[in-house]
């Protein structure tokens, strides 16, 4: 028997603690309602504040992916069209019709840099190279330049900023070493922009159908055709 009452001392323990929290806090509860405190609102509104922080934390650590899906998204808005009317025209099979527009796209964003962004780059090329020779000849006054700073009394402005205009050529005409970087790197977020492009595109319509189906439906009033509805604006279908 002596040795029956330790045990039942020690499993009565664990129960009592577990009646003494609710009770705590149900006490803590009534108090502050006596008092007058909103203590549901207060922590609440604590709750609400620290989960926007930790969002806003997270939003700011992965900007660049939701940035690359905010523009999928939008170029996905611009194609789908496309995609709707060649399933229109014949190609039934959405797969089908995706792969030509995303082709398309392809061969057009091709065209455009073939057609702008190589003279672009090669005249920053030329210009970089060149623009320590333009810094002394407006220092000396030779040249067309020299001529433009004379006119436009330009001389203690060029003299001034004449060693940053030279780094400036410096840092334009750097090896192609880091160009290769930045260029692998666009490239790598061009890649993934466009297979989040094609995968918006193959899944639109089954990410649309699950949006509504989330939404309440309307309740059966006077036309059975209202019913099933989703309710849009708060107010039921009638």
């Amino acid at each position: 028997m002596d040795n029956a009452a330790p045990d039942q001392m020690d499993n009565a323990a664990p129960d009592q603690a577990e009646t003494t929290a609710p009770v705590q806090h149900r006490r803590l509860r009534d108090a502050a309602a006596r008092r007058g405190v909103p203590l549901a609102t207060i922590l609440v509104t604590v709750a609400v504040v620290v989960l926007t922080y930790l969002a806003g934390k997270l939003a700011y650590r992965i900007r660049d992916v939701l940035l690359m899906i905010a523009v999928a998204g939008f170029i996905c808005l611009i194609l789908n069209p496309l995609v709707v009317a060649l399933q229109r025209w014949g190609i039934r099979r959405r797969g089908g019709a995706v792969a030509i527009v995303a082709i398309w796209t392809v061969a057009v964003f091709t065209g455009l840099l073939l057609a702008f962004g190589y003279p672009l780059a090669r005249g920053v090329t030329h210009f970089s190279h060149g623009l320590p020779s333009y810094v002394q000849a407006a220092e000396h006054g030779r040249g067309w330049i020299g001529h433009l700073v004379r006119r436009f009394h330009l001389e203690a402005w060029v003299n001034r900023n004449a060693p940053k205009l030279q780094s400036l050529g410096a840092t334009l005409a750097k090896p192609a070493l880091t160009a290769g970087k930045g260029a692998a790197s666009l490239l790598a977020t061009l890649v993934t922009i466009f297979a989040l492009i094609v995968l918006f595109l193959l899944e639109g319509p089954k990410m649309r159908q699950g949006l509504v189906s989330l939404m309440p439906r309307a309740p059966c009033r006077s036309s059975p055709g209202n019913c099933g509805r989703p309710v849009r604006g708060g107010n039921s279908a009638r």
